[in-house]
C-alpha cells in the first residue's frame, strides 16, 4: 500500500496571519480562525466535529469523524522565509502559506509505528479538498506525502489528493 497524501499546503489572505492574539500560546500560533471556519463548513456537510479547535505551540487542531472513524486535522502557518517554494515564486502578495495535515486517530503503539498516517479513508481527503477548493480565497492547494514534505521535496506535490 502506497503512502497517502495527507498533508496540504495552500495560500489564503482570508485568515489571520499577522496579528498575534492574547490567547495564543506563542505569537506564531495562527490558525484558530481557519479551524473555526473549517469546522463550520464540515458541520454544514453533516460531519461531526469538535465545537472548538485546540491549540498547540505552533498552531491549532480539531477532531472530526467520517464513516465512524475519528481523524485529527492539524494546521499552522509558515512564513515565506521558512518556505523554499514561496521564495522561488518571489511574489510580493504572499507572506507565507498554510500547512494542514490529516491524521487518523490511533492508539499509542500504532502511533509509534506511523499508524496516524495510514488507513485514512479516501473520502476524508476528498472532503477536505472539496471544502478548501470551494472557498475563492484559498488558492494554490497542494497535496503532499508527509515523508516527501518532511524531506523538503515539496516539488512532488500534486493539485488534488488522488
Amino acid at each position: 500500500m502506497s503512502e497517502e497524501r495527507n498533508l496540504i499546503t495552500f495560500e489564503s489572505k482570508e485568515f489571520n496571519t499577522t496579528e498575534p492574539q492574547e490567547h495564543f500560546i506563542n505569537d506564531c500560533c495562527y490558525g484558530d480562525d481557519f479551524c473555526k471556519w473549517l469546522i463550520d463548513e464540515l458541520k454544514k456537510k453533516g460531519i461531526e466535529c469538535d465545537s472548538e479547535p485546540g491549540q498547540e505551540d505552533f498552531g491549532w487542531y480539531f477532531n472530526f469523524s467520517v464513516n465512524k472513524v475519528t481523524y485529527c486535522l492539524v494546521c499552522g502557518f509558515r512564513l515565506a522565509e521558512e518556505n523554499p517554494e514561496t521564495e522561488k515564486q518571489e511574489t510580493a502578495t504572499s507572506n507565507g502559506d498554510w500547512i494542514i495535515w490529516i491524521e487518523r486517530s490511533a492508539g499509542f503503539m500504532s502511533s509509534l509505528f506511523g499508524g496516524r498516517n495510514k488507513g485514512i479513508d479516501a473520502a476524508v481527503p476528498r472532503l477536505i479538498h472539496s471544502t478548501l477548493s470551494a472557498h475563492p480565497a484559498i488558492t494554490n492547494i497542494r497535496w503532499h506525502k508527509k515523508k516527501d514534505f518532511d524531506a523538503g521535496r515539496e516539488d512532488l506535490a500534486v493539485s488534488s489528493p488522488e
